[in-house]
């Protein structure tokens, strides 16, 4: 006599595959995610650079602290706060993870000053 459908244990051997895959699936797909936000701060971080040296080059001096024309403000989103720095001879513009991006504990933070230092230069990648 021949049987049809699945033993048990044939059943319980695929959920386990299953469960494995979903997992490792999971925590990839986390990371990319933590990845692609970063990749959107430094995106806002070179803007924010980009009117900070426009402003240079027109009036020879940076603006005060976390002050930018209204065209240009300082946003603060879900994913990062954020800050500028100003000295007698430059900035530091600095990107603190937020609200779900705490997450990415390999760049909590992420800064990039007037003479073009990034840090940390791990999470600028190449």
């Amino acid at each position: 006599m021949k049987m049809f459908g699945f033993s048990l244990v044939e059943l319980m051997v695929t959920m386990v595959v299953i469960g494995v895959l979903a997992a490792v699936g999971l925590g990839n797909y986390t990371q990319n995610t933590l990845k692609t936000k970063r990749a959107e701060a430094h995106a806002q971080i070179l803007t924010i650079q980009s009117v900070y040296e426009s402003i240079y080059s027109q009036t020879n001096s940076y603006p005060a602290a976390n002050t930018l024309p209204p065209s240009a403000s300082i946003p603060n989103t879900t994913n990062y706060s954020y800050r500028t720095t100003i000295t007698a001879t430059g900035y530091t513009i600095t990107a603190t993870a937020t609200g779900n991006q705490v997450n990415d504990t390999t760049c909590p933070t992420i800064t990039l000053d007037n003479l073009g230092n990034k840090g940390p230069s791990s999470c600028w990648g190449s």
